[in-house]
């Protein structure tokens, strides 16, 4: 197993994701109105750099950086409808409980980046700390404070998920692991390189249990192919999991997709009958 990039840095990690999407760049009169207003309205009508139109999974953003109050030069994204996506921000913008929650967390470790994300479920803060060696990790805060995430190590890991991890890896390439919380339990969330160059993931237990497994779709069973290939139709999938009961039995599978431009996620058991979408 190759140890690569453990500590992805958010704005390589933009960079690779922005190289494989449709990206151009467009002048201001082509920009929505709608776009426009929030850009003007987040940056407080700040000069804007260039404006970049990425269309990527079929939704469409426009990204561009523009110069603070301070000086400094910070980058935002909004959606084709004009919500706010993602806006830069310094530590003098967190509310008071982000602020204690990554003083808990840093060490001797310094914040070089912060990141507000927005969605449907609520507002993220992405932040990247550095320590004095240089290596990047990051940490993803709710806005109440609640640690969702973190960057760690393969060392940093229970004995029982490294050699889940190590053995799942093997001869390919461990890109990052995550440690992440939710309604107070943990897993940790690995993404790879196969031999063959593709990119996956998976997800462990603190046990080192596998819960779930990123598989290509040409990978699942044939009546599970057959079901995800009806249901998405000329749409496009973005990911199948395997999921994994406590006694190490496939449950069944869950699928990203996009259809019509939208996205669709759905469930599928392990002999392929429709499980019914998320929301």
């Amino acid at each position: 197993m190759k140890l690569r990039g453990y500590f992805l840095a958010g704005a390589a990690l933009a960079l690779s994701l922005h190289a494989q999407a449709d990206s151009k760049i467009v002048p201001p009169e082509q920009v929505p109105a709608g776009v426009w207003k929030t850009l003007q309205s987040a940056t407080g009508g700040a000069r804007l750099g260039a404006i970049e139109r990425i269309e990527e999974d079929g939704e469409v953003t426009y990204d561009t950086t523009f110069t603070s109050k301070n000086g400094g030069e910070r980058s935002i994204s909004v959606a084709l409808d004009g919500s706010l996506l993602s806006l830069e921000v310094t530590p003098a913008d967190l509310p008071p409980a982000v602020k204690k929650t990554i003083a808990e967390q840093i060490g001797d470790r310094k914040v070089t980046g912060i990141t507000k994300e927005t969605d449907t479920d609520g507002t993220t803060y992405d932040v990247t700390v550095t320590s004095p060696a240089g290596a990047e990790r990051s940490l993803a805060i709710g806005e109440d404070g609640t640690l969702i995430s973190r960057e760690v190590s393969l060392e940093e890991t229970p004995a029982g998920v490294q050699t889940t991890i190590k053995a799942r890896v093997d001869d390919g390439s461990l890109d990052g692991i995550s440690q992440t919380y939710d309604a107070g339990e943990t897993s940790f969330d690995v993404s790879y390189t196969t031999k063959q160059g593709k990119e996956l993931s998976f997800s462990v237990a603190p046990s080192g249990r596998l819960t779930s497994l990123e598989i290509l779709l040409e990978d699942a069973p044939e009546p599970v192919q057959a079901t995800i290939k009806g249901k998405v139709g000329s749409g496009k999938v973005l990911r199948v999991n395997k999921i994994f009961s406590a006694k190490q039995k496939v449950e069944g599978y869950e699928v990203e997709s996009l259809v019509n431009g939208k996205p669709f996620d759905f469930e599928v058991s392990p002999k392929g009958k429709f499980g019914g979408a998320d929301g």
